[in-house]
Parts: C-alpha cells; sequence; structure tokens
C-alpha cells in the first residue's frame, strides 16, 4: 500500500534535528560514493518550469524522484516526492514537498555550518527574509553557539516580521540598515535571495568568516562577488555537477581565472572526512570559506584594465552616465571600461542602442536573440546581462532555459526561425547557408532581417570585448 503524507502530517512527523541528522548521514555517505544524484532538469511548462530531481542511497533499498511544477509555486498540491521500493518497484510513499524541502535545505547549511565554521562562530548574518532563510537561521542555531544576529532585506517589512519569526531567548535579534551593516563583523553569514546582482561583497567579510550561499540556482542570478569567492579557503558544493551550470557565483571566478572546478570539493567529502576540515587556527589567521548549495561573488572588479570611476568620467559622458544610474542603478562594467575611449563608447552605445531599443522586432524577441548568441559565445558577462534583461521585458525562465540550450519547439514559428538562424550566424560566420537565409526571408521582411543580422553582430563583438576584458557578470536592470 502506497502511503501519502501531505505538509501537515511532514510538520507534525519531521522536525529540525531530525532533517539535521538525516542529511548529515547522506553527505557522508556521498562521501563515501554511496549516492548518486541526478542533476536537475528543468522542463517548460506553460508559464512555469517542471523540475525533476532524483537520486539513490545505496544500502537504504528505496530510491527518490521529485516533480515540482512552479506554474503552482504558491500550492504544494502538485510539489511531491515518491520514494519507491528499489527491490521491486513498488511506490511506497508520496510526500508533499514544501514542509520536507524547506527542512531539508536548511539542514543544508547547518551541515556545512557544522563541519566548515569556528566552534565558536556566535554572529550570524542574514541576507533575505523569505522561507528558505528562516530554516538557514533554525539550523545554524542548532549547530553553533548564536549570541546575534543581524538581518538585512530589500522590505524593511519583511525584514521587520522576520526578525520576530525568528527571535529566540538565546541570540539578540536586530535589523540592519544594509547588508554591508549586517555582514561586516559576522562570523556566519547566509544568502537566500533571488538576486541578479551580487548582495555580498568579499570586502566586507571578516577573517575566518563563514558562508552559506543558497540562492543563486540559475544562471542570471547571483549572490556572491568575484572577492568574495576569491578570498575563500575552501569552497564546499553539494552537488559538483550541477554547480557547474546552476551556479554563476563559481561559475564567473572560474571564467575569470580566479579560481578553477578543482578547487571547489563535495560537502559530502568534508563530511565523510576524505576531504580535511579548515584548521580552526587557519579560520583566524585569514581567509574566509564558502558553502554553496543548488537548495543552495556591483562588488570588487577583476577586469583586465580598471575602471573609470565617478572622480575621472570625461565631462562629455557624465550625461550619459548620469541617464545610466538614472534607469539601470549604476554604469555597467563594459560601459566605464570602455570610457577610456569616450569615442569608442559613444559608438558602441548607439550600435547596441539601435540593435536592441529601436526596430521593428519587439525587445523581448530581441532578448532571447541575444541571449542566445551570448550562450553560444560562452560569455558569462553577456549571458548574465540578457538574462536578466529577458526578465524585465517578460520572458518567463522556462524560455530563457529553452533558448539557452537551443530548444525551441515551444516558440512560434518566427521567434524559432530567427533563433535558428542566429545559431548558423555564430558557427558560420559568413558563411551562413542559403537555404538559412531564404528562411529568414519567408518570415522576415528586408528591414527585420537587417535587425536581427545586426543584432546577432553586435553580440557576437559584446561577447567578445567582454572575455578580452575580464569583464565579470553584470546584471543591471535594464532601462
Amino acid at each position: 500500500m502506497t502511503l501519502f503524507l501531505d505538509e501537515a502530517c511532514v510538520s507534525r512527523l519531521i522536525d529540525m534535528d531530525d532533517a539535521l541528522g538525516a542529511v548529515e548521514e547522506v553527505f557522508a555517505e556521498a562521501g563515501r560514493g554511496h549516492v548518486t544524484n541526478v542533476p536537475r532538469l528543468r522542463v517548460p511548462l506553460g508559464d512555469g518550469t517542471l523540475r525533476i530531481t532524483a537520486a539513490v542511497l545505496d544500502g537504504l533499498g528505496y530510491y527518490g524522484v521529485k516533480v515540482s511544477p512552479t506554474t503552482i509555486f504558491e500550492s504544494s498540491a502538485g510539489r511531491v516526492f515518491s520514494l519507491y521500493d528499489a527491490e521491486t518497484g513498488a511506490l511506497a510513499v508520496i510526500v508533499q514537498v514544501f514542509a520536507l524541502g524547506v527542512l531539508r535545505t536548511g539542514a543544508a547549511s547547518g551541515v556545512a555550518t557544522k563541519y566548515m565554521a569556528r566552534h565558536d562562530a556566535s554572529r550570524l548574518a542574514v541576507i533575505g527574509s523569505g522561507r528558505q532563510a528562516r530554516t538557514r537561521v533554525e539550523a545554524i542555531c542548532k549547530v553553533r553557539p548564536i549570541a546575534e544576529i543581524r538581518v538585512y532585506s530589500r522590505s524593511p517589512e519583511n525584514r521587520a516580521r522576520f526578525c520576530r519569526e525568528i527571535a529566540r531567548p538565546a541570540a539578540a535579534v536586530h535589523e540592519a540598515a544594509s547588508a554591508e551593516e549586517a555582514v561586516r563583523g559576522a562570523d556566519i553569514v547566509v544568502t537566500a535571495t533571488t538576486a541578479r546582482e551580487p548582495v555580498l561583497a568579499g570586502e566586507w567579510l571578516a577573517a575566518g568568516a563563514h558562508v552559506n550561499a543558497i540562492g543563486a540556482n540559475f544562471e542570471y542570478r547571483r549572490e556572491l562577488d568575484l572577492d568574495a569567492v576569491a578570498r575563500a579557503r575552501v569552497i564546499a558544493a553539494d552537488d559538483l555537477e550541477q554547480v557547474r551550470y546552476e551556479a554563476t557565483d563559481l561559475a564567473a571566478p572560474v571564467a575569470q581565472g580566479l579560481i578553477s572546478w578543482d578547487d571547489v570539493i563535495g560537502l559530502g567529502d568534508i563530511v565523510a572526512g576524505s576531504r580535511p576540515r579548515l584548521r580552526q587556527g587557519d579560520r583566524h589567521r585569514g581567509r574566509a570559506d564558502a558553502a554553496r548549495s543548488r537548495g543552495l561573488g556591483d562588488g570588487r572588479t577583476m577586469a583586465r584594465l580598471p575602471f573609470i570611476d565617478a572622480t575621472e568620467e570625461p565631462e562629455e559622458l557624465k550625461p550619459v552616465f548620469d541617464q545610466l544610474r538614472e534607469t539601470r542603478g549604476r554604469v555597467p562594467g563594459m560601459y566605464r571600461l570602455l570610457a577610456h575611449q569616450p569615442a569608442v563608447l559613444a559608438a558602441h552605445r548607439a550600435y547596441f542602442s539601435a540593435a536592441l531599443d529601436t526596430g521593428l522586432l519587439g525587445r523581448a524577441f530581441k532578448e532571447k536573440i541575444a541571449y542566445r548568441v551570448a550562450r553560444l559565445r560562452g560569455s558569462a558577462y553577456s549571458s548574465a546581462s540578457h538574462g536578466a534583461y529577458a526578465l524585465d521585458h517578460g520572458v518567463s525562465e522556462a524560455e530563457i532555459e529553452a533558448v539557452g540550450r537551443g530548444d525551441y519547439a515551444g516558440l512560434d514559428a518566427r521567434e524559432a526561425e530567427a533563433l535558428t538562424f542566429a545559431d548558423d550566424m555564430v558557427a558560420h560566420a559568413s558563411h551562413v547557408p542559403d537555404d538559412r537565409f531564404e528562411g529568414l526571408r519567408a518570415h522576415f521582411t528586408t528591414p527585420e532581417i537587417v535587425e536581427i543580422v545586426t543584432l546577432v553582430g553586435i553580440m557576437e563583438l559584446a561577447s567578445t570585448l567582454g572575455a578580452v576584458f575580464g569583464l565579470e557578470p553584470d546584471r543591471s536592470k535594464s532601462p
């Protein structure tokens, strides 16, 4: 007989102590090579995404699959974990996953903190005030003697509510006016956001701090700046395969040559003892560490050339930069670098504006093309920027993911034809096949074709510039 456990049952049966013990055991078994994880699969689904994950733990006689459609994000009805008998294949249990998921992911940060943070760590900084942040505070307070908790989130109302919810007798809980104020002097830092730009700068971190970064699980999301990652003495992830294609927090510094994927180790290896923990004395002497969870670094710049800062801006560019600050909240790295040659920057901005901001084709349509070209060219800078811009202009996360991997089945014929042409133009440059160009003629007018070809060309240029200059991903809001 198959059991069904709804959210209420899960909440009554399992608490954080149970979750910490179970998750620690699984990480230890993973470190011993006894766990097989299937990296998360995302399938476009209407206005959302169907997310599928699976895992096998040797020796227990069961395997599990989780299915989560995001079209009903506020409902747990269709989000379930199914547990099967490994010997018979029979479905043993179906579990609604909201309560289970937040316990599990919170416990993962608790285990990472237990094995990686200083034993006397007592000051906790939290950036983010959602459900995922709450369980991480609970888990961390169970493994370390937390005496002070500082919380920052963009919404003062959410921040105040969160502080009330996590209040506990043993710790003083404070609202922070900024992320920096929360982080300065903290022993442990949690980032639990959906940010598209870094929310944690490495220069804020105290010597020996431990960071749990959990929210950036799409390539156009990011929580840590380059410096935060580069400072780390140990970088651990719960899934080494998945983190390579989901975590821009790590992919960006790898692309910049600041770290390599070989520097990232499995948290399971640390828990199992096959990779040593950082010695307590090493923590007091200097560098931080970071744990990156798939359920689980505007910061300091690591470009190859210096940026023009606010005190050095050429007089003729001040109106341009002021407009960018007003519309985007900052001056993107590409612009601050090209500002060394104002004429080049003016031409770049004019050409880019003509390709994206004007014309007959819609901006969302163009952002899909821009994102696809950036992905084809392997540009972390342009991929992150145009993934964020596409979201700003109404493209769903599922569509962006599909475009990124070259899956155009869910798009209309015109978009699919334009993106297929972009694929061929990037692959063949000036030798685009005649039949592919004729495909464009069948769907687009001559002015529209000019827009498409021009956009692909300028995106190839932008991707090349970003790579050669060593620009870190920049997720400014689009105008």
